[in-house]
């Protein structure tokens, strides 16, 4: 079961993960996510950079509930 060890925001909508198999992905959410419903929160960048690890490094996310789970960024 992999595990997230860290997230930071790096610029924009650009997210770096890393994980516990001391591998890291760089997630560009602005590709990959329409800012609609639940996610509309995150198009105000200051928000966006909020985000923070939950479930002990299995999933990431930000306090209005939208989360993002480990395995999804791993493989994405």
């Amino acid at each position: 079961m992999i595990k997230i060890t860290n997230i930071s925001h790096i610029e924009n909508y650009l997210l770096k993960v890393s994980f516990d198999d001391n591998t890291s992905k760089i997630l560009d959410f602005e590709k990959i996510l329409e800012f609609k419903g639940m996610a509309q929160p995150l198009k105000n960048i200051d928000y966006f950079k909020s985000v923070k690890l939950l479930r002990n490094g299995r999933s990431f996310g930000w306090d209005n509930d939208y989360d993002c789970c480990a395995d999804w960024a791993y493989r994405y």
